[in-house]
């Protein structure tokens, strides 16, 4: 009996024995396949390392891009902001301008129009100034002719 269980025991080890070589040659045989892969993927991990470099400046270039915009955006803001504060201020100073140039304007139409208030007076004097030149030449042409007519 323990020949039999020494022989059941070897062509059990034999059986293992196979096994595992059946299995290492599989994994002898993967391994080659895998080290066929790796200046495949050595590549890939090559290309892919310089795509995140790239996107690495690309994205740090988008910040400062960012950045940029955000400071025009405040730049132009506070030039809006200074430009509608100019154009209120010159509005107000126009404004003023413009009542004192009225206030000029309104006190030289009222003392236009006393200076203008004797005119009618004066229209109405030399009306009957005329007047009395015209009845004073016919009284002298009516004593001319009665002088004439007398001599």
């Amino acid at each position: 009996m323990e020949l039999d269980q020494v022989i059941k025991r070897v062509d059990w080890l034999d059986d293992e024995r196979r096994k595992d070589k059946t299995v290492l040659a599989a994994i002898e045989e993967r391994m080659v396949n895998l080290e066929g892969n790796l200046p495949v993927l050595a590549k890939q991990i090559k290309d892919l390392d310089s795509e995140i470099t790239r996107v690495t400046a690309l994205l740090a270039r988008m910040d400062h891009f960012d950045e940029n915009l955000l400071q025009a955006r405040v730049e132009s803001k506070q030039a809006i902001e200074e430009l509608e504060k100019e154009i209120n201020q010159r509005a107000s100073e126009s404004e003023k301008v413009r009542r004192v140039e009225i206030r000029a304007l309104e006190s030289t139409i009222v003392e236009i129009r006393k200076e203008l208030a004797p005119i009618p007076e004066l229209k109405r004097s030399l009306q009957a100034r005329i007047d009395e030149e015209i009845r004073l030449g016919k009284a002298i042409d009516e004593v001319r002719a009665k002088f004439e007519a007398a001599r």
